[in-house]
């Protein structure tokens, strides 16, 4: 067995580091994070010079400034595109002289007076966009001061963005522009922490979308060292997966032995009391963190009918003080009741038996037909709804 645990560690070591985790943004939690649509609507509030964010024209400037670096050969004087200015989300391309390309979204159009910057915003690679239509309803508006914008997460290629050797829009990458947002931001008194927060969460959005760029090599590499370790990688997982359902089977028949059979993924014993439930957390969390998660609950008309406030003398009479067990439900669940919980870091120690001490522990803490948590929960709840029923039945008498 040595070998083996030698063989594993030997793997281990040679595999890559994996890439750090980074922490969840709102975008994340959302599960916004690669919509464009909502990128477009946060990026166009922070373009507004009009908005409440008290910003000012800070985006749209910085977004100016990159249009200067980056206008290469085109004949482009920025003069021109100042003074009051409105945002756009999604304005239809009505203006279009074809028929089928009326219906398209512009993602941001910024329209001053006589003016029109329209931007395509990109999360994803590819530009399969109508950029001509855009670029033909601005001119429709405002010829000839159109700029056209494509804000990518990575850099183009040049050919993305001409389109018929004539039309061509300029090239300017989320980080660049959120770089040069932090570069000119200042925070002062009157900051609306609000919108800070806001641009806060809207940067870290940005930074994770480059995050994953920089990670792709990282994993490319240990998906490479796996595939080099093929073998001993295979005879592991095989090991893991037997291990697994080994646990998965003593568990099912250490229960089995106190009456209680697996029905989808709960334990019960329907002969002890049909609404009471054992749920043991996963063999693999068992195994790969070593820990061990259980709980013991009431559920379903039984758990209705309890009187919840009655339980803590139920607590009172377990008489366990042991900082694994814990009573009560720590969420507000109204379909069942966890009465104990049992959580244990570090289960095993070398050379124990899984059986031997799961066993020993459902023994001293939950089946004991005297002192066990089960055995008192059951009469708990005879006792319980016999005189709920009870005074029931004498109120109708009444």
């Amino acid at each position: 067995m040595l070998d083996f645990e030698r063989n594993i560690e030997e793997v281990a070591n040679r595999l890559p580091k994996l890439p750090s985790k980074a922490r969840k943004n709102m975008y994340d939690i959302l599960g916004v994070q690669r919509k464009e649509t909502v990128n477009s609507r946060i990026l166009a509030y922070f373009l507004d010079s009009d908005e409440e964010h008290r910003f000012g024209a800070l985006f749209f400037d910085c977004l100016k400034e990159l249009i200067e670096e980056k206008k290469q050969e085109r004949n482009l004087d920025l003069e021109n595109f100042s003074g009051n200015f409105r945002v756009i989300t999604e304005d239809q391309t009505f203006l279009s002289e074809e028929e089928n390309q009326k219906q398209k979204r512009i993602d941001i159009s910024i329209e001053g007076v006589n003016w029109c910057i329209v931007i395509e915003n990109k999360i994803d690679h590819k530009v399969n966009n109508p950029l001509e239509t855009y670029w033909k309803h601005a001119e429709a508006k405002f010829t000839p001061n159109v700029i056209g914008v494509i804000l990518s997460i990575q850099r183009l290629h040049t050919k993305d963005c001409i389109v018929n050797d004539v039309i061509k829009y300029i090239n300017i990458t989320h980080k660049e522009l959120i770089s040069k947002v932090q570069e000119r931001l200042i925070i002062g008194t009157r900051t609306n922490s609000t919108s800070l927060f806001y641009l806060k969460e809207y940067i870290k959005n940005i930074e994770s979308h480059y995050k994953s760029i920089i990670d792709e090599p990282k994993m490319n590499e240990i998906v490479n060292a796996i595939i080099k370790q093929g073998k001993n990688t295979k005879t592991i997982l095989e090991k893991f997966n037997k291990s697994v359902e080994f646990i998965d089977s003593q568990i099912i028949e250490v229960f089995e032995s106190y009456g209680f059979k697996k029905q989808g993924i709960w334990f019960r014993n329907i002969d002890l009391h049909p609404d009471i439930y054992f749920w043991v957390h996963d063999s693999r969390t068992i195994i790969l963190d070593n820990r061990l998660w259980f709980c013991f609950e009431t559920r379903n008309q039984t758990d209705k009918m309890l009187d919840k406030t009655k339980l803590k003398d139920l607590y009172r009479d377990f008489n366990i003080a042991d900082s694994k067990i814990t009573y009560g439900n720590s969420d507000n669940s109204k379909s069942r009741t966890h009465i104990a919980k049992y959580a244990e870091d570090n289960f095993l120690k070398e050379g124990e038996n899984f059986k031997e001490k799961f066993t020993e522990l459902l023994e001293i803490f939950f089946m004991n037909s005297e002192t066990g948590i089960v055995y008192k929960t059951v009469q708990h709840i005879k006792d319980n709804l016999k005189t709920l029923v009870n005074f029931h039945h004498n109120e109708k008498i009444q």
